[in-house]
């Protein structure tokens, strides 16, 4: 609803304002150490050729995700029925180019370290060539001398995302398309979200178009 605002909005202008979705960053990205961190990382970016990178990660969710909010009468709540209990978790990595989506791998259960060297070595290193950059977060498990060995034996290297920077990393975007599919799907079992992950893969081409126009990697 638009209007002055009032009292309680804290902080706003004295101008029309509606209430829009809260874009969430980590509160440490003021710290001056992040600040300068995220900056020489973005600059060093922009000394690589955009079809150099490929952008590594992996999403999790559970089955029977659903939409947060839904049609009603005016008065009346939006109601739905989904099964109790927390669901199964399902996980997904994947990685991502200008030229598309590359590859992912899902799976029941969380992401550790050996599924993790499996995606790299039997989904990512076909796509390597001397001169990639692999882009990944700093995440534990990424940080295996193997994973980097393998990477360098196909002549590519690996960069990991300044701490507490996320977004930087081109495939955040495709994963939230993603769960916005899923959510909007309401997958309710594990053969179900399966069916719909793989089917997912289907819209790289859409994600690709959405690369280039939007996201021009960093």
């Amino acid at each position: 609803m638009r209007g002055e605002p009032t009292d309680d909005q804290s902080g706003a202008s004295a101008v029309e304002t509606d209430a829009k979705k809260k874009s969430k960053r980590a509160e440490e990205q003021l710290r001056d150490d992040i600040k300068q961190a995220r900056k020489e990382f973005q600059d060093a970016q922009k000394t690589l050729a955009g079809d150099d990178m490929i952008s590594v990660d992996e999403m999790g969710g559970v089955t029977g995700i659903s939409r947060t909010s839904g049609y009603a009468p005016c008065g009346e709540r939006a109601m739905s029925y989904e099964p109790g209990g927390k669901g199964t978790r399902l996980s997904l990595i994947g990685a991502l180019s200008t030229a598309g989506f590359l590859g992912g791998l899902e799976l029941e259960g969380p992401v550790n370290g050996d599924v993790f060297e499996a995606f790299v070595e039997q989904i990512l290193v076909p796509q390597l060539r001397p001169g990639k950059v692999v882009i990944w977060d700093n995440v534990s498990f990424h940080r295996r001398e193997s994973l980097r060995e393998l990477i360098e034996a196909h002549g590519a290297t690996g960069k990991f995302l300044p701490a507490y920077s996320p977004e930087l990393n081109p495939i955040e975007e495709c994963w939230s398309k993603v769960k916005a599919w899923l959510r909007k799907k309401a997958a309710q079992t594990v053969l179900t979200s399966k069916v719909m992950v793989r089917f997912s893969w289907s819209i790289r081409l859409i994600l690709h178009k959405m690369i280039l126009e939007n996201l021009t990697i960093i």
